[in-house]
């Protein structure tokens, strides 16, 4: 795939000791900015994933989606962060707890 359909959706952790923690996760082959923030978010509620996190919760306020593009000298580079009507999160939360949900979304 090009890197046109890569994005690059970082979501933020609350840790125990209260610290804002941000995993970055590169996400392949979807079309839009709902979809990559799909796919991460299930991603990120995977049970070895919240395992690895060792049980911190998901920060609802804080979710980054970009577009992973090429610039006119062909670098690989980020665009601007996506607004939240243009990734589904003023109407759809990303936050659900891995434990209670196990299910993962599907993406297609």
């Amino acid at each position: 795939m090009s890197a046109d359909n890569k994005w690059m959706v970082g979501v933020g952790f609350c840790s125990r000791s209260g610290e804002i923690v941000r995993h970055f996760y590169v996400i392949d082959g979807v079309t839009s900015g709902l979809q990559a923030r799909r796919a991460a978010g299930a991603r990120a509620r995977e049970i070895l994933e919240w395992a690895d996190r060792q049980g911190s919760d998901l920060d609802a306020q804080w979710l980054q989606v970009q577009r992973v593009v090429r610039d006119p000298l062909g670098r690989v580079v980020l665009s601007s962060p996506l607004t939240d009507e243009e990734t589904g999160s003023s109407v759809e939360p990303i936050v659900r707890d891995p434990v209670r949900t196990p299910a993962l979304v599907a993406v297609g």
